[in-house]
């Protein structure tokens, strides 16, 4: 076991294999939960919830339920997290993550990253995940402000921002 965890950081393709894999186990299980579910609708099944998260996370959008009528806020939120995570990627936000917790990052790891990303060196892995991080976020703020401006007044003013 401990060769297989050892060689999770040094090929790529299983680090994010596995780190894709645990954001969706850990969206399933939320998304399983009787917290998910809006009132009155049936439970969701494990095959349903895990078909959602791993959907969100690979940001294709697909659900076997509406998303509006069948979950609560909070299960909303765990999909809304899971598209994000998504579609940042969540090897740019563990990079970032790396950087900003843990300081520097080691050779291996910073190639390993660099390889993930498709870049061809490990220098400036920092700027280019703190850029993705913030082209995408003011695209979505721009989005979110245009949005909430154009159905202004349709609807309860947290509703419409939600």
């Amino acid at each position: 076991m401990a060769e297989f965890t050892g060689s999770l950081a040094s090929y790529s393709a299983r680090w994010s294999f596995f780190t894709y894999l645990g954001a969706i186990a850990i969206g399933t299980g939320l998304l399983a939960l009787p917290a998910a579910r809006a009132p009155a609708q049936p439970p969701l099944t494990l095959v349903d919830a895990a078909f959602t998260a791993t959907s969100a996370c690979c940001v294709t959008g697909l659900t076997v339920r509406s998303t509006v009528e069948d979950f609560s806020p909070f299960g909303q939120g765990v999909i809304l997290v899971l598209i994000q995570l998504g579609g940042l990627g969540i090897m740019t936000i563990t990079t970032l993550l790396l950087f900003q917790i843990g300081g520097e990052a080691t050779v291996r790891q910073r190639a390993v990253i660099a390889e993930t990303l498709g870049i061809k060196s490990a220098q400036g892995l920092r700027q280019l995940a703190l850029m993705v991080f913030v082209v995408v976020l003011s695209a979505e703020l721009i989005g979110f402000l245009l949005l909430t401006a154009a159905t202004w007044g349709s609807r309860e003013p947290l509703e419409v921002i939600w």
